[in-house]
């Protein structure tokens, strides 16, 4: 070596002293031990919360089935990742002799500062081997400032530097240049950004003893200040994911640091252009070739790396789009001369940037939900669907936790959720062919701005949005949404703060940022759960409030006439609704019903519904429907979610035995029906529908029942309801539950005219006689729970008025009537107004038709499998 670079050498006093102290030993193998125990956690955790999952999905409609399925694509790449990093443990060090042979050093220069070089070049100098160093020059070729500065800095140390005119722009052509310009029996590849250690050789030519390895990768170590927010030391695939490719010779090279065997490179025609970089698809190639390649997990270079959010997603976009070009264009399970297991890993290293981005979903659920009320999932059996998620998330934590490093989890995560925009970017392009700049990373010029950091800037502004929003709001979501949005803005707070390379002014605005980011979520949080102690506090205390406060109306069915009732949806919910109603018929419902799903909407058991209800002197009905209502219907027969067997193997009895010690609390009468219409085709508990049958009915229907019972809710009677439907009469034994389930058999009845495209007009007889027939013959009290008319097609008026002069004469039997007034769709309305209005005013002065206002006593309709109650009367 020249005097002048010796003393160059000891003048600038590079130390490398990090990359030797990075060096510790690989996991032992009680970390591994415990790494698959791990890992067998997650697997089993996951399977169980995707099952669990499935129960919310129905009614969520095509966005809910999308983000459920990107649910199970990040299940699938977890549980790629697990046994693959479980071939860790496979891993037999390979065999490292004498370092021989001949060595040239590439370092390859574009654009990159001469100070910058002049370092990596000093320490690519010291390298205790004999070698010969280069300087790959391709600033002339790719249009950069400063090129001509590289050949002076060359010049003044005596080396070669190879300076490109013409060819193919990126790193592969820059180094194929120099291999054909070199002899070396074997090439390191070095960044104008880093720096060598002296014993590079030592560490890496003694693998080449086995004349059938190509290459020898080597781990990476980085210059990162403060906290590493943007995940660049990548402890998971450095320290774990490579060691475990390397047991079946699929370890990669990331490019710098790598040490090449010519004569490999030869034999496939040098490093691949095909690609953005040279490194992943060289590798894929060589290994194609039948060559092998060792992982070094030492480092034997230290570098720079991105330290401002821009530039990391910059880099991140190049080495996505790479990734993504390889699966969809040479992909691993077609190429030829890959073993089954370098096709596994190389499937997961190429699907990962695509599966990741899919991620972007969860950034994006909490705004969707809140401000969009697109349905993602339901949370009606919430604590059974906290049981299952709760452990998954907590295995997946301590699954990357066991893979990392002494950070933990929170770097991989965060770095992940913040990557995904641009991942989606990039598998675009890598399907358009279309290919980003080929320039290499500007690690000299740490921008603090790039239009890559847009979607991540609107998603935390939507995100901080949805916190405030949601506070806001009285919704059974906003809970879950606050908590959700919370933690991705928590997550993306991280790298965004990474907005200039002071490590200082990093920490200060991320901890600024995350802390008020908890500040305001506990904001919320605690302004959502104030909100709800107090509705439950309340509806305990009218749950609890003497029944001599309250009289409660009971139904004697033995007594001549019906009850009559209404369905409509401002009613439960609001006392004025009812006494409004009451004066506008002069009549004051029997009955008033409405509905409730177990996994959409209001799930809980409302005692303060159903006391707001019993003090205007009607009797709660609450129409109670196994499934999860879909936002844009009324039906969706198929939920796999919401089929009958999983009532009946006791999936959802902790939800069931919820309501049932609230309705036992409660303790005024309460009309329950359940699982109504199941002899149609529209609801998935239809017993010819979502894979049930009759059989499954009647036990579902009993495991019901029994709960309740066991509950001590003899204050409530079931109503069995089927769907009236024209022409003979219907065998309805089948899915009968039996009489000591039953209290009430009911129909319900519509007249759709001609609102829809099947439907005419049709009168009572015509719609209800075979039905009502086979209900008598239940002997038990028969109730219209549903009854109505839509206007088109004939006089609504005069069918109402016609209607209820039939049931007091022909439909004796029925003694309890309730209408159905809500606008089913645009066509199909059926809410009483105008004419029809008077013409139900008119018909309920008749005495025939019983009201809320005075309690009847007696019991009937009760069933045997139910005690007795005492009935306050008035």
């Amino acid at each position: 070596m020249p005097a002048a670079v010796s003393a160059q050498a000891a003048e600038n006093a590079l130390d490398v002293n990090a990359v030797f102290a990075a060096r510790g030993s690989p996991p032992s193998t009680r970390h591994l031990q415990v790494a698959r125990v791990v890992s067998v956690l997650v697997v089993v955790a996951g399977v169980r919360y995707l099952w669990e999952r499935a129960s919310t999905i129905g009614g969520t409609g095509a966005f809910g089935i999308a983000f459920y399925a990107v649910e199970c694509l990040a299940f699938a790449l977890l549980v790629l990742s697990a046994l693959l990093l479980a071939r860790g443990g496979r891993r037999s060090r390979a065999f490292r002799g004498t370092a021989s042979g001949t060595l040239d050093v590439f370092v390859t220069v574009c654009g990159e500062p001469s100070e910058m070089v002049e370092r990596t070049l000093l320490a690519a100098l010291a390298i205790e081997h004999p070698h010969r160093t280069y300087l790959l020059n391709d600033g002339h070729l790719a249009g950069m400032d400063g090129w001509e500065g590289i050949e002076r800095l060359a010049e003044r140390y005596g080396v070669p530097c190879l300076t490109r005119t013409q060819g193919r722009r990126g790193k592969a052509g820059n180094l194929n240049h120099a291999l054909n310009r070199s002899d070396g029996d074997f090439i390191a590849t070095i960044d104008a950004d880093h720096l060598a250690t002296h014993d590079l050789a030592a560490e890496t030519l003694g693998y080449f003893v086995d004349h059938r390895v190509a290459f020898v990768c080597t781990s990476q170590l980085f210059q990162t200040a403060g906290g590493d927010v943007l995940n660049n030391r990548e402890p998971l695939f450095y320290r774990f994911l490579q060691p475990a490719k390397d047991a079946d010779s699929s370890a990669f090279s990331c490019g710098n640091g790598t040490v090449y065997r010519r004569a490999a490179l030869e034999s496939v025609g040098g490093f691949s252009e095909w690609n953005l970089v040279e490194d992943l698809h060289t590798s894929y190639v060589l290994h194609a070739a039948g060559w092998k390649s060792v992982y070094h997990a030492s480092p034997v270079t230290i570098g720079s790396a991105p330290q401002t959010a821009s530039v990391f997603l910059r880099q991140r976009l190049r080495w996505a789009t790479d990734s993504t070009r390889l699966l969809t264009r040479d992909s691993p399970l077609r190429k030829r001369g890959l073993s089954r297991m370098q096709r596994l890993h190389y499937l997961h290293t190429t699907s990962y940037y695509l599966l990741a981005g899919l991620q972007l979903c969860f950034l994006l659920g909490p705004p969707l939900t809140v401000f969009l009320g697109v349905p993602l999932f339901n949370t009606g059996a919430a604590m059974p669907y906290a049981f299952a998620a709760v452990p998954y998330f907590a295995a997946i934590v301590a699954f990357l936790s066991v893979h990392s490093d002494r950070r933990g989890s929170l770097p991989i995560v965060q770095s992940a959720l913040f990557s995904a925009p641009v991942y989606i970017v990039a598998a675009v392009r890598a399907i358009l062919g279309l290919r980003p700049d080929s320039r290499p990373t500007d690690k000299a010029q740490q921008r603090w701005f790039s239009p890559l950091l847009v979607p991540q800037i609107c998603v935390f502004a939507a995100l901080g949005g949805t916190i405030v929003f949601a506070a806001l709001r009285d919704d059974r979501t906003s809970v879950v949404a606050i908590f959700w949005a919370s933690v991705m803005a928590f997550l993306l707070a991280g790298p965004l703060s990474a907005v200039n390379a002071r490590p200082a002014l990093e920490r200060a605005l991320c901890g600024a940022i995350r802390g008020g980011i908890v500040l305001i979520a506990a904001v919320a949080l605690a302004s959502q759960l104030a909100t709800r102690s107090a509705a439950s506090d309340t509806s305990r205390t009218c749950a609890r409030a003497p029944s001599h406060r309250s009289p409660a109306l009971a139904l004697n069915t033995a007594a001549g006439g019906a009850y009559f009732g209404i369905s409509q949806p401002d009613l439960p919910v609001c006392a004025s609704a009812i006494r409004s109603w009451s004066s506008a018929y002069d009549f004051r419902p029997a009955i008033v019903n409405w509905f409730q799903q177990w996994r959409s909407g209001e799930t809980e058991f409302r005692g303060d519904w159903l006391r707001a209800v019993a003090q205007q002197g009607a009797i709660p009905m609450v129409t109670w429907e196994p499934w999860a209502k879909p936002r844009s219907g009324f039906h969706d027969a198929v939920q796999p979610a919401s089929r009958l067997a999983r009532i009946v193997a006791g999936r959802d009895d902790a939800y069931i035995r919820s309501w049932a010690r609230a309705a036992a609390r409660y303790h005024d009468p309460i009309l329950l029906r359940p699982m109504q219409e199941m002899n149609g085709s529209w609801y998935p508990w239809a017993v010819a529908t979502n894979g049930n049958d009759a059989a499954t009915f009647v036990a579902a229907w009993r495991r019901i029942h029994r709960i309740f019972a066991r509950a001590g809710a003899d204050n409530v009677r079931w109503i069995w309801t089927v769907h009236a439907l024209p022409g003979r009469a219907p065998r309805l034994s089948s899915f009968y539950p039996g009489s000591a389930f039953v209290d009430w058999v009911s129909l319900t009845v519509f007249n759709w005219g001609t609102a829809v495209g099947w439907g005419k007009w049709e009168n009572l007889d015509e719609l209800i006689a075979p039905t009502y027939d086979a209900l008598v013959d239940f002997h038990k009290p028969v109730m219209i729970s549903e009854i109505g008319t839509v206007a088109k097609g004939g006089d609504p008026a005069d069918w109402v008025s016609e209607t209820m002069r039939r049931l007091d004469e022909r439909y004796t039997r029925v003694k309890a009537v309730v209408w159905f007034s809500y606008r089913y769709s645009r066509p199909a309305d059926f809410r009483l107004r105008g004419r029809s209005a008077s013409s139900l005013r008119a018909a309920l002065a008749s005495p025939y038709w019983r009201s809320g206002a005075a309690s009847a006593t007696g019991s009937g309709g009760r069933s045997t499998a139910t005690r007795k109650v005492s009935v306050a009367s008035r």
